[in-house]
């Protein structure tokens, strides 16, 4: 929030495969308006000087003027799993946690830094969402951060910036679909991710009969028999329709569009700018709200 009366500017960073976007928002006490964005290309060289010039180069031209910034973690660079717990003392639950997690995600426990979502249920049981993100993928972003002269203030997945940006109606089940590079699948009930997919399949190739349909076996395994309240696209390839045809073909319903603009002030005459690039900075809305909440 505003800070003795003067604005604050958080920035978002979402940096992915395909590229990177970025966007700056300002508290000015009342409202929160949009200050600046920017799309980038990801260098082909993954190094942190690399990628900083990169960043660097797209933050100077939007002028950027804060100092504080949350990133994105790429989906495909972390593991998840979803587990439900029965009502149980918050220590003994932190130390039940860790030892499903254990034999849940595919890595040694010494080597990724866990955090948990936890959501009570109606039935007195707890739905927990856990993430374990690789130590050195943390200390890349750390670097990053060093060289942009920018303080880390979140670092998360990008399903939480999703969360973030989109209402949801009491028990809601959402599937949302972004579409880069690849695709990601996030499940999330009420808030609260269930479940998330990355598949090694370029969207471009989704008009291809195989590619179609191992798509829809990965979407048909992780919905199951759950009712969709909505589902919606997202990323650079929001717009790609041979994804839209057969996530809608699957699933008897038409995705939509994401909107990840609401509550943020904005020009007048930006409006057609926003609606087209709003699946591109969906994830850096979201990250640079992260620092707003609960106000946004």
């Amino acid at each position: 929030m505003a800070l003795f009366g003067a604005p604050r500017a958080f920035l978002g960073l979402d940096i992915g495969l395909e590229g990177g976007a970025l966007v700056e928002v300002v508290d000015r006490g009342r409202r929160v308006e949009l200050a600046t964005y920017a799309v980038f290309p990801r260098p082909a060289e993954n190094s942190v000087a690399a990628v900083a010039a990169a960043v660097s180069a797209a933050m100077n031209r939007a002028q950027v003027s804060a100092d504080v910034a949350a990133f994105s973690l790429p989906s495909r660079s972390i593991f998840s799993a979803a587990m439900t717990l029965p009502a149980m003392p918050a220590e003994q639950r932190a130390r039940v946690i860790k030892f499903k997690a254990q034999h849940i995600i595919p890595a040694t426990p010494a080597h990724v830094k866990l955090s948990t979502v936890q959501h009570p249920r109606s039935d007195g049981m707890l739905n927990v969402y856990v993430t374990a993100t690789p130590k050195p993928l943390i200390a890349w972003y750390w670097q990053l951060a060093k060289k942009l002269h920018l303080e880390i203030v979140k670092l998360e997945p990008e399903i939480f910036s999703l969360i973030r940006t989109h209402t949801f109606a009491p028990n809601s089940t959402i599937l949302f679909c972004s579409v880069g590079r690849d695709i990601t699948f996030h499940l999330v009930a009420d808030a609260v991710p269930l479940a998330s997919r990355t598949l090694d399949i370029v969207a471009a190739t989704v008009g291809k009969k195989t590619v179609a349909d191992e798509l829809a076996r990965n979407l048909r395994h992780l919905v199951g028999d759950r009712q969709l309240t909505k589902i919606i696209v997202t990323g650079p390839g929001a717009n790609t329709p041979a994804v839209i045809d057969t996530v809608a073909a699957v699933l008897g319903r038409r995705p939509e569009i994401t909107n990840p603009w609401h509550g943020l002030a904005y020009p007048a005459e930006l409006e057609s700018v926003v609606a087209e690039l709003g699946p591109r900075l969906a994830v850096a809305i979201g990250l640079a709200r992260s620092s707003l909440a609960p106000k946004l």
